[in-house]
C-alpha cells in the first residue's frame, strides 16, 4: 500500500507541475511584446503634432514673432554699423541721443517679439500636451479587458509618465530649435548676400558636406546597428561591441580595482 500511495503522490506532483507550467505558458502568451519602430520619423508625425492645438492656428504667429525678432536684430546691427563713425576724425552721421534712442527702440521691439513667441509657444505646447493626454486616458478607459491582460501595468504607467513628459517638454523645444535655427540661418544668408556674396563659394560646399555627414551617421548608427535606438539594456549587454556593454565592463573593472 505504501508503494501505491507513493506512486499516487508522484502522479499528483507531476499533475500540479504540469498545471503550473500550462498557466505560466498561458500568461506568457497573453502578455504581448511592445511594438517598437526604428528609424527616423516622417514629416507627417511632426505636422500632426503641430496641428493638434487649435488646428495649428498659433504656428504662423510664432513664426512671425521669430521673423520680426530676427529682422530687428539685423536692423540693430545695421544701425550701429551705419550710425557709428569708423574713426575719431569722421563726424558721426547722427547724434549720440538719436543713436541710443533708435537702438533702444529696436531692442524693446525685439524683447516684445521674444515675449510673444514664448507665450504663444507655451500655450500651443500646453494645449497639445493636454489634448494628447486626454486622448490617451480616454483610450485606456475604453479599452477592453483583453488589453489589460496582454499589457503590463508598468508599461501603461511608463507611457503615461515618462513618454508624456517627453511630449510636454522635449518635443516642443526640438521643433522650436529647428524652426528658429532655420529662420536665423536664412537671416544670416540674406545679410551675407548683401555684404560679401563671395562667402557662398565656401558656404554651399560646407552645407552639402554637413548634410552628407549627418546622413552617413544616421545610416551607421540606425541602419547598420552599431547603436540601436530602442535596444533594452539586456540586449546591449549581450552585444560586447556595444558602447553600453563596454561602459559597464569598464565600470566593473574599476570597481574591482578600487575595492582591492
Amino acid at each position: 500500500m505504501s508503494d501505491i500511495d507513493g506512486i499516487y503522490k508522484k502522479e499528483e506532483n507531476k499533475n500540479v507541475q504540469n498545471d503550473e507550467v500550462d498557466e505560466a505558458a498561458v500568461l506568457k502568451q497573453l502578455v504581448q511584446e511592445e511594438e517598437r519602430e526604428k528609424g527616423k520619423s516622417g514629416f507627417s508625425v511632426y505636422w500632426r503634432y503641430i496641428t493638434t492645438a487649435y488646428g495649428g492656428a498659433l504656428v504662423p504667429f510664432i513664426l512671425l514673432a521669430q521673423i520680426f525678432f530676427q529682422i530687428l536684430q539685423i536692423g540693430s546691427n545695421y544701425w550701429m554699423a551705419c550710425a557709428t563713425p569708423v574713426s575719431k576724425d569722421l563726424k558721426p552721421a547722427v547724434g549720440s541721443f538719436t543713436l541710443i534712442i533708435v537702438y533702444l527702440a529696436l531692442a524693446i521691439g525685439s524683447s516684445f517679439c521674444i515675449l510673444a513667441r514664448a507665450t504663444l509657444l507655451a500655450a500651443a505646447g500646453y494645449k497639445t500636451a493636454t489634448l494628447l493626454l486626454n486622448k490617451m486616458h480616454l483610450c485606456i478607459s475604453q479599452a477592453p479587458m483583453s488589453f489589460f491582460d496582454a499589457t503590463p501595468s508598468g508599461r501603461i504607467l511608463n507611457r503615461a509618465s515618462t513618454d508624456q513628459s517627453v511630449v510636454d517638454m522635449d518635443v516642443p523645444h526640438h521643433i522650436e530649435a529647428f524652426a528658429f535655427s532655420m529662420i536665423q540661418l536664412l537671416g544670416i544668408i540674406a545679410v551675407m548676400s548683401q555684404v560679401a556674396w563671395q562667402v557662398f563659394i565656401v558656404f554651399i560646399p560646407v552645407i552639402a558636406t554637413c548634410i552628407w555627414y549627418q546622413m552617413f551617421l544616421i545610416f551607421q548608427y540606425l541602419v547598420i546597428g552599431l547603436i540601436k535606438e530602442y535596444d533594452s539594456p539586456a540586449k546591449l549587454l549581450e552585444n560586447k561591441l556595444s558602447s553600453f556593454a563596454q561602459l559597464v565592463a569598464e565600470y566593473i573593472m574599476r570597481s574591482n580595482s578600487s575595492s582591492q
